[in-house]
């Protein structure tokens, strides 16, 4: 598939993981395509993200995509091989734990493509 990035859409948020854990959702209308999902952090960090879809049937559907624990990082992103199908009334999530970190922001970021 060829996309042109005036056709990429985008959801984002940031947070104080100071105050709380990090945690991004993408719930489309319709079908939508992950071309790229990410954290960046402004200082180093060792904490666990992970991308989950979640289907409305319940919650004995989520599915784990990726799961990483940073050591030291700042920076996360999950670039599949081919853009991932989030078909419409599933939710994207993406997140980040908080434990035991100071005053450091993350800023995470969802491109997608609408069908």
């Amino acid at each position: 598939m060829v996309w042109e990035t005036k056709q990429a859409e985008k959801s984002e948020t940031s947070q104080d993981l100071s105050a709380g854990a990090l945690s991004l959702t993408l719930t489309p209308s319709r079908d939508a395509f992950v071309h790229l999902a990410a954290i960046h952090f402004s200082g180093n960090v060792s904490q666990t993200v992970t991308v989950k879809l979640t289907s409305p049937t319940g919650a004995n559907y989520v599915f784990e995509i990726k799961s990483t624990t940073l050591s030291s990082a700042d920076d996360f992103v999950y670039e599949p091989n081919k853009p991932l199908l989030v078909p419409s009334g599933w939710t994207l999530t993406l997140a980040s734990t908080n434990s035991g970190t100071p005053a450091i922001t993350a800023y995470a970021s969802i491109v997608y493509q609408g069908r």
